[in-house]
């Protein structure tokens, strides 16, 4: 899914999309391509220290641990203004771009 969703966004980057950063751990065609663009990618520890200028993370993996983390990492680093979005807002943002929507892939975690 975030392979898919990083397409989407890069399409429309000369429209003010800007893609700050990308958390993959796994070697995914997402995080080639991310890197053939030059967005950084950071592990999940290191985001929250990258986090000062991001208005948006997107997370897309389902986890509710991961979202949890996310939030207190960037409590931690004192970062109140960057918005930890849910897959199923990716899902909804991927269908208004036009180019279809993301694969459900996590169709039973319900948020």
């Amino acid at each position: 899914m975030g392979t898919f969703f990083l397409e989407r966004l890069l399409k429309h980057a000369n429209e003010g999309i800007r893609i700050t950063a990308v958390v993959e751990m796994r070697d995914t065609p997402g995080k080639l391509r991310a890197q053939e663009e030059g967005i950084p990618i950071y592990t999940l520890g290191e985001l929250s220290d990258h986090s000062e200028n991001l208005d948006l993370i997107f997370e897309l993996t389902g986890s509710l641990n991961v979202r949890a983390q996310l939030k207190s990492d960037l409590a931690l680093a004192g970062n109140s203004r960057t918005i930890v979005v849910p897959e199923t807002v990716a899902h909804v943002i991927s269908c208004l771009l036009g180019e279809g929507c993301l694969p459900d892939v996590h169709p039973d975690k319900g948020f």
